[in-house]
């Protein structure tokens, strides 16, 4: 089914927005390092139950802002439908545009730096983990 995945794909190929296709190696590898990073155990898949430290606030308006977060230069979208996708884009301005022609839905968003992980959820509530220094 892949409702989601192809929702888009189709907005990404229609925008002509830059952006990079996880596969299944490379999506595996990011989510284990995200568990690792932002999760406690026993979390061996993106739950916001699990995440440390969060910060949760409601927001129905994030996605009208994304571009003006901090800490999400090359910006990764992660969403799950029957199963979970990722695309990496060229900029935050570029996932606004995608997100302002895409249904609504419960993403995970997260900059190149690894800093800060953010999941909007189904009823805009927006679960905020800044990664703690070593």
């Amino acid at each position: 089914m892949n409702y989601l995945e192809k929702e888009i794909d189709s907005v990404l190929e229609k925008q002509n927005l830059a952006n990079k296709k996880l596969n299944e190696i490379e999506l595996a590898n990011l989510i284990n390092d995200l568990t690792i990073a932002f999760f406690s155990p026993p979390a061996k898949n993106l739950d916001p139950y699990f995440l440390k430290n969060t910060e949760k606030k409601h927001d129905p308006e994030l996605w009208k802002k994304v571009d003006t977060l901090d800490d999400l230069e090359y910006p990764t979208l992660i969403v799950h439908d029957n199963k979970t996708h990722a695309w990496k884009l060229e900029s935050s301005t570029d996932l606004k545009a995608l997100l302002f022609e895409t249904t609504g839905f419960p993403f995970w968003i997260i900059g190149n730096n690894f800093k800060t992980l953010r999941y909007m959820d189904d009823h805009d509530c927006v679960h905020t983990c800044i990664k703690p220094n070593k």
